[in-house]
This record gives structure tokens, C-alpha cells and sequence, in this order.
């Protein structure tokens, strides 16, 4: 355990040095960039297309609504989409992402509505700068 947290420092003083950046705001921004692959697995358990188990139809969809999800997830855990977001377009983000990572009919409908919704509010954002 000692070896993997002074490997850890070691990477990010070094990711820092490349940076010329804070060594701490490296690390937490490479924490918050990791943080969508501690939910992954949730995913996996919950959607079993995910895992290959079903038919062609749901495993499709299950890999669409997953690739999206995850991408919604990271954009609100990171804060930027084609320009920096405020906290409602973050929670619309991230309510996404989860619906989507539900697998389920009700859930994916209701995500890719939020998600129609958040795109359509960023475009029309950046188009007024």
C-alpha cells in the first residue's frame, strides 16, 4: 500500500512538472477525471447488455445509452462542454448520465429527453457569444 500512494505522488509530481502546474490541482484533476470509472461497474451490474447477456437489440442499446451516459457523467463531474458550465446544465448532466446508465426503457427515454434538452441549451448558449 505504501509503495502504490508513493507511486501515486511520484506520477503526479511529475504529470505537475510536465504541467508546470500545482501538484495538488493535478492530482484533484485527475481525480475527478477518474471518478466515472468507480461507476462503471455499478453500471455493469445493473445492465447486463453491458456484459453481452441478451438479445442484439439490448445489448445495442445497452452500449449507446452506456458510451452517452458515461460521456454526460464526465461532462458534469468535469464542468465543461464546449464552454464552461453553471450548475443547472451540471445537474441536467449528470441526471442524464445516471438515466442512461439505467438500463431500462422509462430511464433512456427520460435521459436522452434531458439530454436533447442540455445540448440544445449549450448550442444556443455559445451561438449568443
Amino acid at each position: 500500500v505504501v509503495s502504490s500512494v508513493a507511486a501515486s505522488r511520484n506520477s503526479r509530481s511529475r504529470a505537475a512538472g510536465v504541467a508546470r502546474a500545482d501538484i495538488n490541482q493535478v492530482g484533484w484533476t485527475a481525480f475527478r477525471y477518474g471518478l466515472v470509472c468507480y461507476l462503471m461497474p455499478f453500471a455493469f451490474f445493473y445492465g447486463p447488455g453491458l456484459l453481452a447477456q441478451g438479445s442484439a437489440w439490448e445489448i445495442a442499446t445497452a452500449c449507446m445509452t452506456g458510451f452517452i451516459g458515461v460521456f454526460c457523467l464526465a461532462t458534469a463531474i468535469v464542468g465543461y462542454f464546449r464552454a464552461p458550465l453553471n450548475g443547472f446544465s451540471r445537474g441536467a448532466a449528470a441526471a442524464a448520465g445516471v438515466l442512461l446508465l439505467n438500463q431500462g426503457l422509462m430511464s433512456d427515454l427520460a435521459g436522452v429527453f434531458l439530454i436533447t434538452v442540455y445540448v440544445i441549451r449549450i448550442r444556443r448558449s455559445t451561438r449568443l457569444r
